[in-house]
């Protein structure tokens, strides 16, 4: 089954610890990460690796684009000292989502400039 949009923010925001168990987003927390996840959806769209709409995120996508969004949010929902090892560990997200789109045994187009 595929998550959603909602889905990916509030498992954000679970990851992040501002969003206890059973209760609901306030509307800036929601704005905040709703925007970074179309931002950086887009971005990975752009770099061919977001092959998914929105309203259907792959669940093997889900734990690294939490970790990956959860570094870009972090700054702006909490204080710098708890913020940074989500920012530290933002690119380690990135690796996990590149990790599940890879395709193996598939060649490579080489680009050079």
């Amino acid at each position: 089954m595929a998550a959603t949009k909602a889905d990916l923010r509030n498992a954000v925001l679970r990851y992040l610890s501002v969003l206890p168990e059973g209760q609901s987003a306030s509307a800036h927390q929601a704005d905040v990460v709703e925007l970074a996840i179309d931002r950086e959806h887009e971005w990975l769209e752009a770099e061919g690796l977001a092959y998914w709409e929105t309203s259907a995120i792959p669940d093997g996508v889900v734990p690294g684009l939490r970790e990956y969004i959860a570094g870009s949010v972090a700054p702006e929902l909490m204080e710098p000292q708890r913020a940074m090892p989500y920012v530290a560990n933002r690119e380690a997200g990135l690796s996990r989502v590149r990790r599940f789109c890879a395709k193996p045994n598939q060649s490579v187009r080489a680009v050079y400039f």
